[in-house]
């Protein structure tokens, strides 16, 4: 029996030094809520900055992309334009060219007109000899 209560107080005396240890660190369900709240709050901050940093690089990559097809649009719009501007010369030459050609054929019909002018003149002076001689001859044989 002496035994017995013997090991009733060491127990007890373990339960007490047990009981002070745990009383030494008081852990109340507040403090773990603080504790727990503090933790999902940087979780959340975590998640707020890595979202956030997210939607600044999309913008960014957006942003590039936008000045990308303006850069390309703007190349493809001075290509059309550099090839209106070589269409409209192109056709300004060739209108140019056929003036030139216009004018150079009627100075070759004036020019034509008076070779005729001046053949005809020939043949009609030439005709008018061959009659007369015709006539000369004809009274010649009379």
């Amino acid at each position: 029996m002496k035994k017995m209560m013997t090991l009733v107080v060491t127990l007890a005396a373990c339960a007490a030094l047990c009981g002070t240890c745990l009383a030494a660190e008081p852990v109340s369900p507040a403090d773990k809520l603080l504790k727990k709240e503090s933790e999902l709050k940087g979780k959340l901050d975590k998640a707020d900055k890595d979202l956030n940093t997210k939607a600044e690089d999309a913008k960014k990559k957006q942003a590039d992309k936008k000045a990308e097809m303006k850069k390309k649009q703007d190349e493809r719009k001075a290509e059309l334009d550099k090839k209106k501007q070589e269409g409209k010369k192109a056709a300004d030459d060739t209108k140019a060219e056929g003036e030139k050609l216009k004018e150079k054929a009627k100075g070759d019909v004036k020019d034509l007109k008076k070779k005729k002018d001046t053949k005809k003149q020939q043949l009609k002076g030439a005709h008018e000899d061959a009659k007369k001689e015709v006539k000369e001859m004809k009274e010649g044989l009379k």
